[in-house]
């Protein structure tokens, strides 16, 4: 595996695109956590910071970094159709390679950068928590990084999704032209027109879920103003709108075992 990780490296270890599009989400990430996390307001015991502070940094950050999720994507059409375009998996089948060993190579490297993520995911919360949290008690700084497993399903389920629309167009701007438009505005319209209790499951609305936006709730200090907002929310939410977590992460897994193998079978009998 490591020979194939070593040949996934060569390619783009001086490719400018592959290092400009992770520099722009660490970048971007990191620069709209510090502008958010510098806003002073606040109300009552309610305080923007609370959002960064543990355990609830986890959700924020991790909701932050889902943000730029579509840089990655994009990132996995461009490498993925660039292969197709310079006829590069050809050669490496000419060269002696099986065909399992060039969809190997390329997971292991949308695998690492995932694990990148999750890093600079876990790196920026502990910092932000550290910063704001007023006073640390241990077991808080720890209860929902759990986040960082949801954010690497997360960075995961976009790469694999984009990397079958490359395998199936095998021309790059085909690719990112289409699974932008599937993006937006295609499902959003696809969603619109289909009940809730199927909607859900949508891929995109399905993965983007998985890190929803941190609760407010959660973010107040007054104990009668959680439960007032305790009691108005579960009042407006729809048991159908969403899954529940535990949920989402499983089944957001199968849509990325569904991808994979997808593109499996089309890299394994179609004409490179």
């Amino acid at each position: 595996m490591i020979k194939y990780f070593a040949i996934e490296w060569e390619k783009y270890r001086n490719y400018t695109t592959f290092w400009v599009m992770l520099t722009l989400f660490a970048g971007l990430f990191v620069i709209t956590i510090a502008v958010a996390a510098g806003f002073q307001i606040s109300f009552g015991e309610f305080d923007v910071r609370n959002f960064f502070k543990f355990p609830l940094v986890w959700n924020t950050v991790a909701w932050f970094a889902s943000w730029f999720n579509l840089l990655l994507a994009i990132l996995a059409i461009i490498i993925t159709g660039n292969d197709f375009s310079w006829k590069i998996y050809r050669q490496n089948i000419i060269d002696g390679l099986e065909r399992t060993h060039l969809l190997t190579g390329k997971y292991i490297l949308f695998t690492a950068i995932g694990l990148g993520v999750m890093v600079l995911v876990m790196l920026v919360s502990l910092v932000c928590g550290f910063i704001y949290t007023d006073k640390i008690v241990f077991a808080d700084i720890f209860s929902k990084s759990y986040y960082l497993i949801i954010c690497f399903v997360q960075s995961m389920s976009y790469m694999s999704m984009a990397f079958f629309a490359a395998v199936l167009f095998r021309n790059t701007s085909m690719a990112l032209v289409l699974f932008i438009v599937y993006f937006f505005p295609l499902e959003p319209i696809l969603r619109f027109m289909t009940p809730d209790h199927i909607d859900k499951f949508f891929p995109l609305k399905l993965i983007s879920d998985l890190t929803p936006y941190p609760s407010i709730v959660d973010a107040t200090n007054d104990p009668a103003m959680k439960a007032a907002m305790e009691n108005q929310l579960s009042q407006m939410k729809s048991d159908d709108s969403t899954l529940s977590l535990g949920w989402a992460v499983l089944v957001s897994f199968g849509w990325w075992m569904v991808f994979s193998v997808s593109s499996f079978f089309m890299m394994k009998n179609r004409n490179l």
